[in-house]
């Protein structure tokens, strides 16, 4: 995968980019009037990941698993299809996050919540260079931060194995989640020849909201080859939380958007920061939309 994002590529995100990255991601506060609108309007193509059968019914476990592939890892144990009438959705996907269970990157630490990719087949047949990834979810108005933790996120390269080897994938990912102090993050996370690097990027503004669902919108724009020209952007309940221009997330031109990384759990690639508590996320379907 180092051919794919080289080890110079992410030395310079890290030491010359993400510093100034985070300016970007505070300057609208200043500039209210000049952020930009919610990407759900601005994509001609959109599919949905249902959670339905044919006739509308929810499906089982087994029948999620069976649809995700080898790509999943956790919904027999931890997922689960539930009828939510609070929901703008319902049926929703809830994660349930034991005690003490972590990432699964650091494989001293059991693995917990759940994880899979979903790259819908329309989509990859169109190699889209951007993406907004839209979806509702529910933190319950007890949760602890307690550290890093993700939530599903777009990421780039149809072949992206973010728990493989350094070496495999063909991708990133711009991986939306949570912070210690429950403010909102997106941190980039590439493979080097060194290993897997998860810089963070930026910390926003704004909190994760408790107790309610959340609108979550995520946009990412890839860069041009040899610039690091690409935009990652996120927005809450339609209110703009912030953006980071300057993004390098491929440097081969085959490289597009993949899909849905939904790793859902606490920690990261470089954080081994566990679940103080169990506890219960819930989730619509994602809608995904791409040009």
């Amino acid at each position: 995968m180092s051919k794919a994002i080289s080890a110079n590529l992410v030395v310079n995100l890290v030491g010359a980019v993400a510093a100034t990255l985070v300016v970007g991601w505070v300057i609208y506060s200043m500039r209210e009037s000049d952020a930009p609108q919610i990407c759900e309007g601005r994509y001609p193509s959109s599919t949905r990941f249902s959670l339905t059968g044919p006739q509308g019914k929810a499906l089982s476990d087994s029948e999620l698993q069976a649809r995700l592939g080898l790509s999943e890892w956790g919904i027999l144990d931890n997922g689960e299809i539930v009828r939510d009438e609070s929901a703008p959705v319902s049926p929703v996907l809830e994660v349930r996050i034991a005690k003490g269970t972590g990432s699964g990157f650091n494989t001293t630490i059991p693995r917990g919540g759940i994880s899979f990719q979903w790259s819908p087949f329309e989509m990859s047949e169109q190699a889209p260079q951007s993406a907004c990834l839209s979806y509702h979810v529910f933190l319950p108005e007890d949760f602890q931060f307690a550290g890093t933790g993700s939530l599903p996120s777009l990421f780039v390269g149809r072949d992206f194995d973010p728990r493989g080897g350094p070496m495999k994938g063909g991708g990133s990912a711009a991986r939306v989640g949570w912070l210690r102090d429950g403010r909102a993050t997106v941190s980039l996370q590439y493979a080097s020849k060194d290993g897997w690097v998860n810089p963070e990027i930026v910390a926003t503004n704004t909190q994760w909201p408790l107790g309610r669902w959340v609108a979550v919108e995520q946009e990412v724009i890839l860069n041009s080859i040899g610039k690091r020209d690409g935009i990652v952007r996120l927005w809450f309940d339609g209110q703009f939380a912030g953006e980071s221009k300057g993004v390098a997330l491929r440097n081969k031109s085959d490289l597009s958007l993949g899909g849905v990384l939904a790793d859902v759990q606490y920690g990261s690639v470089n954080n081994v920061g566990t679940a103080p508590k169990g506890t219960k996320i819930r989730m619509t379907p994602f809608v995904i939309r791409w040009k």
